[in-house]
């Protein structure tokens, strides 16, 4: 286990020595080809004939052909795609094609990729456990400081301490953040210790949107005061078999909590806010520079955001995404069933193309908010 957290330790240094678009390359790109592997190797399992495989979008900086495969690696590392034989919606229909193959062969293709990130995060929350051991508690020493937050607008550094909240000495954290959250957009006063030496700052809280449960059990949106920083936490040593019992665990909290958060959002609560790529990377290029005793953090972070990928990809029927895709395989048999008849596949075609339009401004629109907030 010494030996692997070594080795862990040694390739984040490197990540962090990277840059912000070599986070984003390494990290992001590597959950894209997972991604993709998992359309690729049910979609082979399966018996359809595969074309092209490729990871990012935009030039190609890198291709080759092995075994009638085309393999291809482009600059942006967003996106990603498994060009299978039948599978354009106006293609012909072939032995080996997709739409030629059986039901659930078809269902298997399509949910390989988000099943791919779900597995993928089960991997890393077992590795967590195994090599760095399950939070017990946490110390008001801080961890990380995320970029353009309002704790690093102020000057908090990884290594202080809070020893004091608006005059009330306490080194609880549980405390320190619940008096945080209860303050959005008014002024927080922090007594630290760096280095040996008392400081003071005042901060003031970003206001974000959350809910809470009222009394009568009814949800009501509540503003929550975030300043952007991590605790150090104290870890207990796991063995195998309890790390692979609590990554379970924890995937299925996190699937059930993301679920959670979808309905309240769809009645009007808006408790999920999207980050875009830049937001993403940003935060995990500050876990990055925090050295060795953040890499449990940044492995969770990105565990975190390859299983909101498969979660996307598998619940959310959006239209371009492979839920949107899988609703369609459901739907049009029973259509065709009741109208009698064959649906027009253009439809479909137009309805994926109008979520890829929406999809493609949506990260736009993400993509500069991001970039605002964090300059």
């Amino acid at each position: 286990m010494h030996g692997t957290a070594s080795l862990t330790e040694h390739f984040l240094g490197r990540l962090a020595s990277m840059g912000l678009y070599g986070v984003m390359v390494v990290l992001i790109g590597f959950l894209i080809l997972i991604h993709e592997l998992g359309h690729f190797l049910v979609a082979r399992k399966t018996g359809m004939r595969i074309e092209e495989l490729s990871i990012g979008m935009g030039r190609e900086i890198f291709t080759t052909v092995r075994n009638g495969i085309r393999y291809s690696l482009r600059v942006l590392p967003f996106f990603g795609y498994v060009k299978i034989t039948g599978m354009g919606l106006l293609d012909d229909d072939q032995p080996d094609g997709f739409n030629s193959r059986p039901f659930l062969a078809r269902i298997a293709t399509l949910a390989g990729g988000g099943l791919a990130n779900m597995v993928f995060a089960l991997v890393l929350f077992v590795v967590i456990g195994c090599v760095y051991g399950k939070v017990v508690d946490s110390t008001s020493e801080i961890e990380t400081v995320f970029a353009g937050k309002p704790a690093e607008k102020v000057g908090l550094l990884r290594g202080d301490r809070i020893v004091a909240v608006d005059q009330v000495r306490t080194t609880d954290v549980e405390k320190i953040r619940k008096h945080i959250e209860e303050r959005p957009a008014k002024p927080v006063a922090l007594q630290l210790r760096r280095a040996g030496k008392r400081l003071d700052l005042t901060v003031v809280p970003a206001a974000e949107q959350g809910v809470t449960v009222g009394e009568d059990g009814k949800v009501m949106k509540r503003s929550i005061g975030r300043i952007g920083i991590g605790f150090h936490p104290v870890r207990a040593p796991m063995g195998v078999v309890e790390s692979v019992k609590t990554g379970f665990l924890r995937s299925g909290l996190e699937v059930a909590n993301w679920g959670y958060a979808l309905w309240l959002t769809l009645r009007g609560h808006s408790v999920i806010q999207l980050v875009g790529p830049v937001g993403m990377v940003n935060e995990m290029g500050s876990e990055a520079k925090g050295g060795a005793a953040a890499i449990p953090n940044l492995l969770s972070m990105w565990a975190m955001i390859s299983l909101t990928l498969g979660v996307l990809n598998l619940v959310i029927p959006f239209p371009a995404l492979d839920g949107g895709r899988l609703a369609f395989q459901f739907l049009t048999p029973v259509v065709e069933f009741v109208r009698r008849k064959k649906v027009n596949r253009k439809i479909e075609l137009w309805v994926h193309a109008a979520g890829i339009a929406v999809l493609l401004l949506m990260a736009v629109v993400v993509t500069i908010r991001d970039v605002v907030n964090w300059h």
